[in-house]
C-alpha cells in the first residue's frame, strides 16, 4: 500500500499497476488526510485505515463480489487526527487493537477491531503527531513542543515524565518507531534525533546527530525537519526522511 495524498488512495492491486482512487464518499474530495495503516488478514482483509482533519477517520475495504468500499466512521471528535496505529502479532495478524491520536491531545482506542472507539486521557493538551504501540500495553506518542507520553497499560494511564533537555522543549517531535520491544527511535524538528531506551523501569536517553556526507567527506550535521522513521530489523537499518531545507 502506499501513502495518502489529499484525498486520493494510492494502493497496489497486483505487481505490475498502481491504480489511483478518489474517495467518492460524501463530500471528502476536498478532505485532506494526514496517516494511513492497513491489514491484510481476518477479519479485515484488504482494507485500508485513514485518518484527518475535523476527526474523519475512513474504512477502505475491496470485497471480492461487491469491489472498493468506503465508509466513513463517526469518532466523537473534530480535531485534526495525525496518526492512526494498528497493532499486529508477530506474523501480521492484526490484534483488534487501533490507536488514534490528534491535534489537542486527542487519543482514541479501539479494542474490538475499530467497531468502537474510546477516549483516552493522555495527560497532554498539546497536538499528538505520532503513536506506536510494541505490545497491547506498552506504548508511545510524541507531539509538538517536546511532548512525550508513555504507558505500560495499553494507554490507561498516560506518564509524562519524560522530558528533554531545555532547548528541544520547543520542537516539535514528529514520529516515532519501536526497533526493539522497549526501545524507541524519535525524530522531530531540526534534525532531532533521540533513542530512548526502558531498561529495569529507567528511562535512558540518547541523542544522535545526523550527519551529512558525500563520497565518504563529512559536511554537518542535519538540522532540517525530520518527519517520519521506519526500522528494518532484517537489516538492523533505521530509515528517516524529512524536509529539505
Amino acid at each position: 500500500r502506499f501513502p495518502i495524498v489529499g484525498a486520493y488512495l494510492y494502493f497496489e492491486e497486483d505487481h505490475n499497476y498502481l491504480f489511483r482512487h478518489k474517495l467518492e464518499y460524501k463530500n471528502l474530495s476536498e478532505v485532506e488526510f494526514e496517516d494511513v495503516d492497513y491489514t491484510d488478514t481476518s477479519p479485515n482483509p484488504n482494507s485500508i485505515y485513514a485518518v484527518g482533519e475535523y476527526g474523519l477517520f475512513i474504512i477502505r475495504k475491496f470485497i471480492p463480489v461487491t469491489g472498493i468500499v468506503t465508509t466513513a466512521k463517526e469518532l466523537g471528535t473534530r480535531e485534526r487526527l495525525y496518526a492512526i496505529f494498528i497493532l499486529k502479532d508477530g506474523i501480521g495478524n492484526e490484534t483488534g487493537n487501533f490507536w488514534i491520536c490528534g491535534r489537542r491531545g486527542t487519543m482514541l482506542l479501539s479494542d474490538d477491531f475499530c467497531h468502537t472507539f474510546k477516549n483516552q486521557d493522555p495527560k497532554t493538551s498539546q497536538d499528538l503527531f505520532d503513536v506506536e504501540f510494541s505490545d497491547s500495553l506498552f506504548g508511545m506518542a510524541v507531539g509538538a513542543l517536546g511532548t512525550i507520553i508513555w504507558t505500560d497499560t495499553g494507554g490507561a494511564l498516560w506518564k509524562n515524565e519524560l522530558s528533554f533537555p531545555t532547548e528541544d522543549l520547543q520542537k516539535n517531535l514528529n514520529a516515532l518507531k519501536f526497533y526493539a520491544p522497549n526501545k524507541v527511535i524519535i525524530v522531530g524538528d531540526r534534525g532531532l534525533v533521540f533513542i530512548l531506551s526502558y531498561i529495569n523501569n529507567v528511562w535512558t536517553t540518547q541523542q544522535v546527530s545526523i550527519i551529512k556526507t558525500e563520497d565518504s567527506v563529512t559536511y554537518y550535521p542535519i538540522k532540517t525537519d525530520l518527519k517520519a522513521v521506519d526500522y528494518d530489523p532484517n537489516t538492523k537499518t533505521a530509515y528517516i526522511v524529512g524536509s529539505s531545507k
